[in-house]
C-alpha cells in the first residue's frame, strides 16, 4: 500500500492529506478484491414492514462492495483517476420507502428494491482561506466569495425502486435490476392493498449477498449452504435449482444438491442457475419411473451436457410413509406390474410405510394383457397392495350361475356364461397369454378388485400361485388357467374376503398344497366348472372356512371339495357342493373334513371317505346319484343327523358302527 512522505520544516501541501486518504482507500480496495473478488457484493440490509403496517417498508443498514473509478471526479487538488478498484459503500441509517399498488382490479405487480455504490461530496461549509498576497488577511471561502465547499467524499449506498409491469394476479414478473445496480428485495403489491406485511417481502433471488463471514465458512461448507437448492421447477420432468450466490460458470465437476418438489420423471432435465442438461445415472443410462421421489435430496454432478445422479441424502431406497403409484395406461408411474415390482425391489418399506399400486379401468378390448409371468417377492411384501378399480356391481351370488353339467362341453358353455356376468362387475382385468401367470413368493399385503384370466395355454399353469408367505384377496377371481385357478403352496397362507372365486380352469379351481393354508374369514368363495376339483387340500395342507363364510363348489369335473394326504377342510355350515362329477366332499389318505351342516346334492356321491380318513358329516343334507355317504379302507364318517340320500343306497357300509368296506365305519 502506498504512503505519503512529508519532511520536517517543509510546508504542508493539500495533496499530502488527500493522497494519504486515497492511498488507504486503494489499499483497502485491493485487499477487498483479494478476499471478495471483483464482482459486486452486498452485506447486511433488511427490508421489513413499518409498525404500524403501511404502504412503506424500512430498508435497514448495510454495505456494498463494487468496482468504481478511483476518482470519478476531481477532489480538491486530486484530479480524475479512471483506474478501477473495489470501493466500499456504507449505509448506516434505516430509511422508509413508500410504494404504490396497481390501480386496476385483479392486477398485481412486483417492486424491486435495488442498490449501487455512489461517491457523494458532502458536509459543505464556508472554509477560512488566507490571501497569499497578504497572509494576515482572512478570506471567507475561495477568493472571499463566501462559497461553501464539501469537506467529505462519502462512499455511500444509493437505493432505488423499480416497478414491474402490472399483470393479472399470479402472473406478474419481477423486473431486472438496472445496469450497475443490484437487486435486494422484491415486494408484491396487489390492487386495493393498504399495507405491506412480511409475507409480501421476499429476497431477490439473484441478490449478490456475502453468504457467510470467514468464521462461518466451515459450517457453510458442512451444510452445503452454497451448493444446495430447492426444486422450483413446474413438473417432475423439469427440475430447476438456483444456488446463491450464483456461480460464474457451471462446468464439468460442478456439484449441486437439490431437494425434489416432485417425483423425478425419466428423461427429466435439470437447470442450475440457467445451465441445463439431461439427468442420467452414473453409468449414463436413464433411471426408472419413481426411482427418485418427492422430498429426496439428490447430488447432481455436471459431466459434459448431462447432470449425473451422484447420490441421495434422503432414503429414496426406504419407503417410510404411504405411497400410491399408478400402473398401466397413459401417464402412469409404471408401464406395467413387473416394472413396478423392479422399482419396489430396490427399496425397503418400514412399518410406517406402504406402497399401493393402483391399476386403471382395463376391461373388454382394453384389458391388461401379460405375455410373460408376473413374479413378486419382497422382504416387506406385506406392505404392498395391488388395487383394481371398484366393482360397478356385485358379482352374482353362487346360485345365480347357470350350471348345465360337469362334462367338458357343459363346462365350456357354463364358463363362458359365468365370465359374462363376472366381467360385467369388474373394471380391471389382467389376462395371461401363452401359458403365463401370477406368482408370489413371500408376503403380499393384498390384491383387491381384480379379475385374473388366462387363455388356457401352457402345461398345468396356475393363474395365481402363492408360496412361502401370506397373501390376502378381496374380490379377486381367476379363470381359464391350464392348471389351477388360485393356489397356496409351500407353507403359503392365502386369505379370501368378499366375493372370490375360480371358474373354468383345467385343473382344480382353488387349492392348498404342501403345507399351504386357505382361509375364508368372511364373504363368499365360489369354484365352478373347473376340470378337476372345486376345492382341494393336499400334502398336509388345510382350508378353513369361518362360520360367517359361504363356500360353494358347483359343476366341477370331479369332486367339489377334497382333502387328502394328511390335509383337512373346515367347512362352514353355509358350504355346499352340487352338480360335480364325483363326490361332493371327498377325503382320502389320512385326510379329514369337518363338514357338519353342509349340503351335498346332485353329485355322484355325497360324502366319500377312504384310506384311513375321517369326515364329520353331522346334520348334512342333499341327494346324490349313487351314495349319500361312502366309506372304505379303515375310514369313518360321522353322520349323526345327516339325511343325505343316494340313488344306490343311503350309505355304504350300512350306518350303525359295524365295520365294512375294508374296516370302514359310518356312524
Amino acid at each position: 500500500m502506498d504512503r505519503q512522505i512529508v519532511y520536517p520544516n517543509a510546508l504542508p501541501r493539500t495533496i499530502d492529506h488527500l493522497a494519504s486518504g486515497q492511498f488507504a482507500m486503494v489499499g483497502f480496495g485491493k485487499l477487498a478484491e483479494a478476499i471478495l473478488g471483483t464482482a459486486t457484493l452486498v452485506d447486511g440490509f433488511t427490508c421489513t414492514p413499518t409498525a404500524p403496517a403501511s404502504l412503506s417498508v424500512n430498508l435497514g443498514p448495510g454495505q456494498i462492495y463494487q468496482q468504481q473509478a478511483i476518482e470519478g471526479t476531481a477532489i480538491s487538488s486530486l484530479g480524475v483517476d479512471t483506474r478501477v478498484i473495489t470501493k466500499q459503500g456504507i449505509k448506516l441509517n434505516t430509511d422508509a420507502i413508500t410504494l404504490s399498488p396497481p390501480t386496476t382490479i385483479g392486477q398485481a405487480l412486483n417492486v424491486l428494491i435495488q442498490v449501487q455504490y455512489q461517491d457523494i461530496d458532502a458536509d459543505s461549509i464556508v472554509l477560512p482561506f488566507y490571501n497569499a498576497a497578504n497572509p494576515s488577511q482572512p478570506l471567507a471561502g475561495p477568493g472571499n466569495t463566501n462559497q461553501q465547499l464539501p469537506t467529505t467524499r462519502r462512499g455511500t449506498v444509493a437505493y432505488g425502486v423499480k416497478y414491474g409491469v402490472p399483470q393479472t394476479g399470479g402472473t406478474q414478473v419481477t423486473p431486472s435490476p438496472d445496469t450497475n445496480w443490484s437487486g435486494l428485495f422484491v415486494i408484491t403489491l396487489t390492487f386495493g392493498q393498504t399495507s405491506i406485511s412480511a409475507g409480501s417481502i421476499t429476497p431477490y433471488i439473484n441478490a449478490p449477498l456475502i453468504g457467510a463471514k470467514l468464521g462461518q465458512i466451515p459450517q457453510g461448507v458442512q451444510s452445503k449452504q452454497w451448493t444446495f437448492a430447492y426444486d422450483s421447477g413446474s413438473s417432475g420432468s423439469t427440475i430447476v435449482a438456483n444456488v446463491v450466490p450464483a456461480p460464474t460458470a457451471v462446468g464439468d465437476g460442478f456439484t449441486v444438491s437439490v431437494k425434489l418438489a416432485r417425483d423425478l420423471v425419466p428423461g427429466a432435465t435439470l437447470t442450475v442457475n440457467g445451465t441445463s442438461g439431461t439427468i442420467t445415472k452414473t453409468s449414463g443410462t436413464p433411471f426408472g419411473p419413481a426411482d427418485y421421489q418427492a422430498g429426496a435430496i439428490i447430488d447432481f454432478v455436471r459431466n459434459g451436457a448431462n447432470w449425473i445422479i451422484g447420490g441421495s441424502s434422503t432414503a429414496t431406497d426406504v419407503v417410510d410413509s404411504p405411497l400410491t403409484r399408478t400402473v398401466y395406461g397413459a401417464g402412469a408411474d409404471f408401464v406395467d406390474l413387473p416394472t413396478a415390482f423392479t422399482w419396489i425391489s430396490r427399496r425397503r418399506i418400514t412399518s410406517t410405510g406402504s406402497v399401493t399400486l393402483q391399476l386403471p379401468v382395463a376391461k373388454g378390448a382394453g384389458k391388461i394383457v401379460s405375455n410373460s409371468d408376473i413374479y413378486f417377492s419382497h422382504p416387506d411384501g406385506e406392505r404392498v397392495f395391488i388395487v383394481g378399480q371398484p366393482l360397478t356391481q356385485p358379482v352374482p351370488a353362487p346360485s345365480a350361475f347357470v350350471i348345465t353339467g360337469n362334462s367338458g362341453g357343459a363346462r365350456v358353455t357354463d364358463t363362458a356364461a359365468a365370465l359374462i356376468s363376472i366381467r360385467a362387475a369388474y373394471q380391471t382385468e389382467i389376462t395371461f397369454a401363452g401359458g403365463t401367470g401370477f406368482r408370489v413368493t413371500g408376503n403380499l399385503g393384498s390384491m383387491q378388485d381384480i379379475l385374473l384370466t388366462a387363455d388356457g395355454q401352457g402345461s398345468s399353469k396356475d393363474v395365481f400361485l402363492s408360496e412361502n408367505g401370506l397373501v390376502s384377496f378381496t374380490r379377486v377371481w381367476a379363470a381359464g388357467g391350464s392348471g389351477r385357478g388360485i393356489a397356496a403352496g409351500n407353507t403359503a397362507y392365502l386369505k379370501m374376503f368378499g366375493n372370490c372365486g375360480a371358474v373354468g380352469c383345467a385343473s382344480h379351481g382353488i387349492a392348498a398344497t404342501l403345507n399351504g393354508t386357505l382361509l375364508v374369514p368372511a364373504g363368499v368363495v365360489v369354484s365352478i366348472s373347473n376340470g378337476a376339483r372345486g376345492f382341494e387340500a393336499s400334502y398336509a395342507s388345510q382350508m378353513i372356512c369361518a362360520v360367517a363364510s359361504t363356500v360353494v363348489a358347483r359343476g366341477n369335473f370331479t369332486d367339489g371339495f377334497s382333502a387328502e394326504l394328511g390335509s383337512g377342510l373346515y367347512c362352514s355350515t353355509s358350504s355346499s357342493s352340487s352338480g360335480n362329477g364325483q363326490a361332493g366332499f371327498r377325503c382320502s389318505f389320512q385326510g379329514w373334513i369337518q363338514a357338519f351342516g353342509t349340503q351335498s346334492t346332485g353329485n355322484m356321491d355325497g360324502y366319500f371317505c377312504e384310506q384311513s380318513s375321517h369326515i364329520d358329516a353331522q346334520n348334512t343334507t342333499g341327494s346324490n346319484s349313487r351314495y349319500g355317504y361312502y366309506a372304505s379302507s379303515i375310514s369313518d364318517i360321522y353322520r349323526a343327523g345327516g339325511t343325505v340320500t343316494g340313488g344306490t343306497a343311503a350309505a355304504s357300509p350300512a350306518v350303525g358302527g359295524t365295520p365294512g368296506n375294508i374296516g370302514a365305519v359310518i356312524y
